[in-house]
């Protein structure tokens, strides 16, 4: 558990230090563990892939996340490159998307209804015999 506590501690230190020094920048850029690229329906194969497609999706191109604690300690991830999907990829995903984004919906008013449902809902006490 110290080492967990001392990972996270240091992940917070270098995040400050990236921050601070246009060395440390460089260097992040040059180390580090280089991810495949990889789209928010498939994030990476990898036990913290959850994680970082979470800090990815919410870090703009060529900065840095904030830092997010794990099991085992702490991660931040660099994002370097976006890519935009190509018409081809878009048109053969349309489909898909739009009968995901209709269960969505669904879904959204269905837990809306039971809400109001639960909200209209009265309990009495019930009489003892």
């Amino acid at each position: 558990q110290q080492a967990t506590i001392m990972a996270r501690e240091y992940a917070r230190n270098a995040l400050k230090e990236i921050h601070s020094s246009k060395d440390a920048f460089r260097k992040l850029i040059s180390g580090g563990t280089p991810i495949e690229p990889f789209d928010a329906m498939n994030p990476p194969k990898s036990q913290l892939g959850g994680i970082i497609s979470f800090l990815a999706e919410r870090t703009a191109e060529g900065n840095v996340s904030e830092v997010s604690d794990t099991p085992d300690g702490a991660v931040f991830v660099f994002v370097r490159k976006r890519t935009l999907p190509d018409a081809g990829e878009f048109v053969s995903k349309k489909i898909f998307m739009a009968s995901l984004y209709e269960k969505m919906k669904r879904n959204s008013a269905n837990l809306n209804f039971q809400r109001w449902l639960q909200s209209q809902c009265r309990q009495y006490p019930q009489q003892e015999r």
